[in-house]
């Protein structure tokens, strides 16, 4: 696997080469038609393969099938309704979320006053380098009262959980829920 934007040529290209024959005709000791009579390639030109690390990272949640998410090059989302870049936690364990939802990858904890529950999220560092991806906001975050907390991320394990620590990043909302 190649480190991001790093490249690595995987197979060298070569030009290919052909034999012409062709036909002259003189009259009186002159050239006065040259004429194309066969062509025949000896060797097949090659194209060069050059593999290119991704510029982002990959998605710890992944993006359910029929949900469609325009990225660019960055995985940044082409469209989105509003964008909101701040501090993003993780949390890992709960039993129920506060919507009722099954906690898991790709649930996340909002302040429903800020992020409508039920809303589509794409999250990801301004890098690209770091990529949650999908979520819904489906769960009250413990933050919302004394925090400048935007999202909490639901991870599979503490080991994740503790790894991920605190970030800023880019929350895009993709899709306003309704509130449920």
């Amino acid at each position: 696997m190649l480190k991001p934007g790093a490249t690595k040529v995987d197979i060298s290209g070569r030009n290919g080469e052909k034999e012409i024959t062709y036909r002259k005709v003189i009259v009186n000791g002159e050239v006065v038609k040259t004429e194309k009579v066969d062509e025949e390639i000896t060797k097949k030109a090659r194209n060069k393969v050059v593999l290119k690390g991704s510029s982002y990272g990959t998605p710890i949640s992944k993006t359910p099938s029929g949900v469609d998410i325009d990225l660019d090059e960055n995985n940044q989302p082409i469209n989105y309704s509003r964008k909101i870049y701040g501090s993003c936690t993780a949390y890992h364990g709960d039993s129920a979320t506060s919507t009722g939802r099954k906690p898991g990858v790709g649930v996340v904890a909002v302040d429903p006053r800020e992020i409508p529950y039920g809303s589509v999220l794409w999250i990801v560092s301004k890098d690209g380098s770091f990529v949650y991806g999908y979520a819904i906001a489906g769960d009250t975050g413990g933050f919302i009262h004394n925090s400048e907390t935007v999202v909490d991320l639901y991870m599979d394990s503490v080991v994740e959980m503790n790894t991920f620590g605190r970030r800023n990043l880019n929350v895009y909302v993709i899709k306003e829920g309704k509130g449920k």
